[in-house]
């Protein structure tokens, strides 16, 4: 089976630092001004507020920074909580693969979206995660499938699967189900967890506040951010002058990230038309599962379907498909019952 590990990146010396930090005053001030401007400038047809959070926005920011500014790599795939998709669109933008004129679009048709979005976001998001709950359980899920294929077809999975979560989406059953699935077995790369204490509101005047996880600023408040976090007036939405210690690591992260796009690797697989006769009335879960088993005799196709968790099987009749085609682990189940 082939492997990959990716090399360790080297400890920032004093200038990366400075670097890092002239990126994350950068994002956070546009980070908060994209929610700023969509709520008190864009113009509406009522009064009701855009929305966005600038609170939980800012409690990511330095994570997310030295994330993408310095340890991604193009190869790594990343889930970001949803209400820091304002520090998302901003790292896309110093990053040179989001436009500027995006960054007024804030929850605007065709603009920004509320949310991570694959499909909806001007730019590649590796996970949409609107869904509370799916931050954490989508990349595990795809680091598994990347074991699978490894195994299966020696290709590969490089890269890292990870996920920014907010304590919030802990709340969530499935999240727990997920990490302590692979996290019980004695493997050396089974799941690492940070826990990170952050401020919510960091850096900005309701820092820290009970009540700030909805509230914008005011007026008054991100002219006192803009001079804080030393943003200039007349050029509010300006990225970093690319000579700066800043400027020069968004641009070596841009070139070790890439555009973002990833290239599929699928070729197309031939599958032979179903039966033209109709079948007779049945369950949709029986349909379901004939379907499965149908589909695991197909040359080609068979070996890319796959359960990892068969505990429903009887329930939802797929008995017979998991019987003919096995359940994926990452590591030997003991055959219980076989002679010893």
């Amino acid at each position: 089976m082939a492997t990959t590990t990716l090399p360790l990146r080297p400890a920032p010396t004093d200038d990366d630092i400075a670097g890092l930090e002239e990126i994350e005053q950068r994002v956070l001030w546009l980070a908060v001004r994209i929610v700023d401007h969509a709520n008190r400038e864009r113009p509406s047809a009522d009064p009701l507020k855009v929305g966005g959070h600038q609170a939980s926005s800012a409690s990511m920011v330095s994570l997310m920074t030295a994330l993408y500014a310095w340890d991604l790599e193009r190869e790594d795939r990343v889930s970001v909580k949803p209400h820091a998709s304002p520090v998302l669109h901003a790292l896309e933008y110093l990053l040179g693969r989001l436009d500027r004129r995006y960054l007024s679009t804030l929850r605007d048709f065709g603009g920004l979206q509320a949310y991570p979005s694959r499909t909806k976001d001007p730019f590649p998001v590796d996970y949409s995660t609107g869904s509370v709950g799916l931050g954490a359980a989508a990349p595990l899920f795809g680091a598994l499938t990347a074991r699978y294929v490894e195994a299966h077809f020696d290709r590969p999975a490089g890269g890292r699967f990870i996920s920014l979560l907010g304590d919030a989406e802990l709340d969530e059953g499935n999240v727990w189900e997920a990490i302590l699935d692979p996290a019980t077995r004695e493997r050396a790369d089974r799941p690492t967890v940070i826990f990170a204490y952050t401020v919510k509101g960091y850096r900005l005047p309701i820092a820290g506040q009970p009540l700030n996880h909805s509230a914008h600023l005011t007026g008054e408040q991100i002219d006192e951010v803009r001079r804080a976090l030393r943003a200039d007036a007349g050029d509010e939405w300006a990225a970093l002058d690319p000579g700066s210690p800043g400027g020069r690591l968004c641009a070596a992260a841009r070139e070790r990230l890439g555009d973002g796009r990833r290239a599929s690797g699928r070729s197309p697989v031939a599958v032979a038309p179903s039966s033209p006769s109709p079948p007779r009335a049945r369950s949709t879960q029986e349909a379901f599962g004939r379907v499965l088993v149908e589909l695991a005799r197909e040359q080609g196709v068979g070996e890319r379907v796959v359960t990892a968790a068969p505990d429903v099987s009887v329930s939802t009749n797929l008995g017979g498909w998991i019987n003919r085609v096995g359940v994926f682990g990452v590591d030997a189940e003991p055959a219980f019952g076989a002679p010893e």
